[in-house]
């Protein structure tokens, strides 16, 4: 993967986040603002599957770091190579010291 793609039509660009970064702070990073609307549409596996390997499988969490992939050298009690979805509110600004953010990023001037 060349880590970049394009998301429909819409020009929104898709960024998998360093570790412990925020949505808000990885799309501020290439002059982008986060897409709440988009990044709706990669909280599922098969979107986090397009972008990581998930190793350690994926399943249903609870935080507002995701949709995230957990890093893989995170401590074992937090299942490191497992992508994460979550049923809850999803938000550009949370992070996790050990997840990598799946993360949705607009053009700063589109409402």
């Amino acid at each position: 993967g060349g880590g970049d793609v394009d998301v429909g039509g819409g020009g929104s660009r898709v960024l998998m986040g360093e570790r412990a970064e925020s949505c808000a702070d990885a799309c501020a990073r290439v002059g982008l603002r986060c897409s709440l609307s988009t990044l709706r549409e990669l909280n599922s596996c098969d979107a986090l599957r397009r972008h990581y390997a998930c190793p350690s499988g994926c399943e249903d969490s609870i935080g507002e770091d995701q949709p995230a992939q957990v890093v893989v050298d995170a401590p074992a009690s937090f299942k490191p190579g497992t992508c994460l979805v979550t049923s809850e509110r999803l938000d550009c600004h949370g992070s996790h010291p050990h997840t990598s953010r799946l993360c949705a990023c607009d053009p700063p001037g589109r409402s």
